[in-house]
């Protein structure tokens, strides 16, 4: 059985404690989550599984100015000293934006100045929190890396978005999308002309003993 032990930031909320039960562990080629036990020990969590190779941590946790959102690490290797949750929560978003943000920019996306500079902020905070680790000023330096990391995650979806549709819209000014409806055997518009007005695609589920 494989276990990862995480240190917890001391005088964790109940309520973000209560949401940690959902934790689980995650892995292998399809990066899917396993059963896991979990243990509460003092200000450290312990997870266990019926696995015995690496993975990353799958939590509900607070984003600042976000909310509660699920966060992973990156992948970790089991072990027996302890892992500072907040430090590897963060570098796993860290990892996440920045390797996206290189993948679609070898694509032809171009990054504003304006991100490239909150991503290299993001970076040298999370840098500064692994120097301090470990410490509180430490937790407090990656809890801020890793509401910079969402932030320029949003941003670099945004900016994703943009540029896909205008490339989109210079090739094809009005495009060709479908907008479809489900319709049951019972189902039956109420105006046939309004419903070819909304939709340009229709579902017919017709089952095989009809046929």
């Amino acid at each position: 059985m494989g276990t990862m032990t995480f240190q917890l930031p001391a005088g964790l909320p109940k309520d973000a404690a209560r949401e940690m039960e959902r934790a689980c562990l995650a892995g292998g080629p399809d990066n899917m989550p396993g059963p896991t036990t979990l243990r509460f020990a003092g200000d450290q969590l312990l997870m266990s599984r019926p696995l015995d190779e690496s993975g990353y941590i799958v939590t509900p946790w607070s984003i600042d100015s976000v909310g509660v959102l699920a966060s992973t690490s990156a992948t970790l290797m089991e072990r027996t000293a302890p892992y500072n949750l907040i430090i590897e929560l963060a570098r796993g978003k860290l990892n996440q934006i920045r390797s996206q943000a290189s993948d679609w920019k070898v694509g032809g996306l171009q990054v504003p100045p304006m991100l490239e500079d909150l991503l290299h902020e993001a970076t040298r905070t999370f840098t500064r929190a692994i120097t301090r680790a470990p410490s509180a000023d430490a937790n407090r330096l990656a809890q801020a890396a890793l509401a910079l990391s969402h932030q320029a995650a949003n941003q670099l979806v945004q900016v994703y978005i943009e540029q896909v549709f205008r490339i989109r819209h210079q090739r094809q000014p009005r495009l060709d999308t479908t907008f479809g409806c489900r319709l049951g055997p019972s189902d039956e518009p109420d105006s046939a002309d309004g419903f070819a007005d909304t939709f340009n695609t229709v579902c017919l589920p017709i089952s095989w003993n009809t046929v």
